[in-house]
């Protein structure tokens, strides 16, 4: 069988993708073991009963927040944070769904006054101002959704931070726990990491701490 020169690039190309598709995958995979273990121990540590949850896609994202617990602000504190992980790109999602709905609304409409009027012109010319109605929607569309991407992002991970911060507080010093918060958004696998050492941390402290109490036992015996 003849092969060319184009055929090679492609069976090239194609073999890449599949290797950086299947390093992704693996690289996935470990992370979500990772960071599952290091909940899950977290969990046991506080005396959770369902820290299985710590292995379940979805429902690890509530017990994440959990972990935290009540988060204090100012004047004010945030509870239930798991709840508000879930809630918050649902919200999201809603708003989306919203306006891609009306702006498919809106394209219909226009599409079919254009389409009313073009019989009027002839040769069926679509009249300028027609598709400048349509490109405004879709620009519109575009400018909403840049900023409710934006501020979701924001709130989203500024959540994450201050849910993450707060958990890794009692396993280091105020300033590494923001700092470790902050990288745990911004690189990848960075939270799967400190979630993992920590969790063996808050195993270590329990077996300790265990150990000090049935010496305590043991003297007062």
């Amino acid at each position: 069988m003849y092969y060319n020169e184009t055929d090679t690039v492609a069976v090239t190309v194609l073999a890449i993708y599949l290797v950086v598709l299947g390093l992704c995958l693996l690289g996935w995979i470990i992370s979500f073991i990772f960071r599952g273990i290091g909940m899950y121990k977290m969990g046991k540590a506080q005396g959770k009963t369902n820290s299985w949850l710590a292995f379940i896609p979805f429902a690890r994202t509530y017990f994440h927040g959990e972990l935290s617990g009540e988060i204090p602000l100012k004047k004010r504190s945030i509870k239930s944070p798991g709840v508000w992980l879930l809630i918050v790109p649902i919200i999201y999602g809603v708003i989306f769904a919203v306006m891609y709905f009306f702006m498919i609304i809106s394209i219909l409409i226009s599409a079919i006054s254009a389409e009313s009027r073009m019989r009027d012109y002839m040769g069926y010319h679509v009249p300028n101002s027609e598709m400048s109605g349509l490109l405004m929607v879709f620009v519109v569309f575009l400018v909403f959704v840049i900023i409710i991407s934006v501020i979701y992002a924001a709130i989203k991970g500024g959540l994450e931070i201050l849910i993450n911060r707060q958990i890794y507080e009692r396993y280091t010093t105020v300033n590494m726990a923001t700092l470790h918060a902050v990288f745990s958004m911004i690189i990848p696998f960075y939270e799967s990491v400190c979630m993992f050492i920590f969790g063996r941390r808050a195993e270590q402290n329990t077996k300790e701490n265990m150990a000090e109490n049935q010496l305590t036992i043991e003297e007062e015996e």
